[in-house]
């Protein structure tokens, strides 16, 4: 830390130990012949101001070294070595919330660390969805001016306004300087929801409300391939109704979630041909089934453990199931259920490798903040929950790095996007 905030920190210590003194000479001195309910009291209010003073220093602490990065022009690594300084010093070295971190897992898994300096000036609409392209810069979709409100569809699920975003609805931001390197995605969206890039580099995005799933090129963004039919939601092989994410394997397997009216998953061959589904409406604790599902939110395929699993959004759990990837017979079977995971609905999830995700969920909709964690697919338990600095608020979606070095948080209202380091700290 900067020399002026050891000074600074080293005033407020001795201005709360002379209060502190003060009030302690003071309540010996009373202690002869005094009220035992009125000691009990004072005691209580000597706790509460040394905790306030605990706390008030550490929130100052931060907001100093904050200035100081910001006077000093640090680079990011220096301001994540005086946040963890920081850090030792006024807290435990646990996980904010959840159990003991597991042996063998990377610290960075378990904590990432926020990049407070990585902060994109371009301005953006709903942040609903982020994914990594291969060169490990983030790709966003936002939807511009655009909210999804009450009166955005009708009873049928058709989208009222037709009318085409006139804005570019896909930005890509520099790993490093977090400025926008190129935007696209002009007049070819209704209300955009989740984006994905598969192993080739295509960029595959679903709308809610053409109710369809495009792929398109990751050199010039030309569209591909077109599944389902647009402005036409339904339920059945050539039809989605408000699809929400997609997993797309290295041998081009396609899998959708069909989440907001038919509460499954649908896969497709690398052609775009129909290849079988599973799910149906359920209340998020298997009452209608292992395939039963709760608004299916966001998809993350684990291809090493030939796991598919699901942010089951209002089911406030993530499942797993079998991905057939080498055998389709067992395409659907439940491989894993992580439950509860701490009472929040959750939104998206991504694969670290190993058999660990990572994910978001809650909202302030919801009455509190967002939370992120790191769970295991194999233990089928949440191994941490972590936060940031800046308490998250509405996170959408989530995205992990080619080379699991950092993972990304698409957030809306605020509309914004974070960057964390998975590195090890």
């Amino acid at each position: 830390l900067p020399r002026f905030t050891d000074k600074k920190d080293t005033m407020m210590k001795n201005k709360a130990n002379t209060h502190i003194e003060a009030f302690q000479a003071k309540e010996m001195e009373k202690s002869r012949g005094s009220n035992p309910l009125q000691l009990r009291y004072e005691r209580k209010l000597y706790l509460f101001l040394w905790s306030t003073t605990l706390i008030t220093m550490l929130v100052m602490s931060q907001q100093i070294c904050t200035a100081s990065a910001q006077k000093l022009n640090w680079s990011p690594q220096d301001y994540q070595r005086a946040m963890r300084r920081l850090q030792e010093r006024f807290t435990d070295q646990g996980p904010a919330v959840g159990p003991a971190p597991k042996l063998g897992v990377r610290r960075g898994f378990l904590q990432p660390m926020e990049v407070p300096q990585w902060q994109p000036t371009i301005t953006l609409g709903e942040v609903v969805g982020v994914a990594v392209d291969k060169s490990g810069d983030p790709v966003v979709l936002h939807r511009g001016g655009r909210v999804w409100d009450p009166t955005s569809f009708n009873e049928s699920h058709h989208m009222q306004d037709t009318t085409k975003l006139p804005e570019n609805m896909v930005v890509t931001l520099d790993k490093y300087s977090a400025q926008a390197k190129n935007s696209w995605g002009a007049n070819m969206f209704l209300m955009p929801h989740g984006i994905t890039i598969d192993p080739d580099d295509h960029i595959w995005v679903t709308d809610v409300g053409l109710h369809q799933v495009i792929k398109f090129s990751g050199v010039n963004h030309h569209p591909l391939l077109y599944l389902g039919e647009a402005g036409v939601p339904g339920s059945d092989e050539a039809h989605f109704c408000q699809p929400t994410s997609t997993a797309v394997s290295s041998s081009g397997d396609v899998f959708v979630a069909d989440g907001y009216c038919n509460n499954r998953v649908l896969r497709f061959t690398a052609d775009g041909d129909f290849a079988g589904w599973f799910g149906r409406a359920g209340t998020g604790n298997f009452g209608g089934g292992v395939a039963s599902l709760s608004l299916p939110h966001g998809l993350a395929l684990d291809e090493t453990l030939d796991a598919l699993c699901v942010a089951d959004r209002e089911g406030r759990r993530v499942v797993c199931y079998r991905a057939g990837l080498e055998d389709r017979n067992i395409f659907g079977a439940l491989a894993a259920s992580v439950p509860e995971v701490h009472g929040r609905r959750v939104f998206d999830i991504a694969t670290l490798g190993d058999g660990l995700l990572v994910g978001v969920g809650g909202s302030v909709a919801e009455g509190s903040y967002g939370v992120a964690f790191t769970a295991d697919i194999a233990e089928e338990s949440v191994l941490s929950i972590w936060r940031s600095w800046k308490s998250l608020h509405n996170p959408h979606a989530i995205a992990v790095a080619p080379d699991a070095s950092a993972l990304y948080i698409a957030e809306m209202a605020p509309n914004a996007v974070w960057k964390y380091s998975l590195t090890d700290h």
